[in-house]
């Protein structure tokens, strides 16, 4: 297995606020996504739109991640799929998010 997400002990759930996270760090796994596949460039250009006027008016949610395919990766987005679609099509270098740390799977899942 060449990929894992990095899951503390049983811990208290915590949240970091960053409101500038790289996005060339961020993992948008379509297989985690509760949409599917359905997520393209062009099905958000209006979200991208509101984005673009009025800014990202919720952080995306990310978790710890990392993949030995591409070091760079060090979260995947939990929550926020389509926002970090519509940034990614802005040429947005960074992104509002908040880390979640010691989440399990299936805590994950149900966010």
């Amino acid at each position: 297995m060449t990929e894992q997400y990095l899951e503390e002990p049983k811990a208290q759930i915590r949240k970091e606020y960053v409101d500038d996270l790289p996005m060339d760090q961020i993992l948008a796994d379509p297989l985690f996504n509760c949409r599917g596949l359905d997520i393209t460039p062009a099905s958000v250009v209006d979200l991208a739109e509101d984005i673009r006027k009025n800014g990202q008016h919720q952080p995306i949610l990310v978790r710890p991640y990392t993949t030995k395919s591409n070091p760079k990766i060090k979260y995947a987005v939990i929550a926020g799929h389509r926002r970090h679609t519509a940034i990614k099509f802005l040429g947005k270098k960074t992104i509002e998010a908040f880390i979640c740390y010691g989440l399990t799977e299936e805590q994950a899942y149900i966010i």
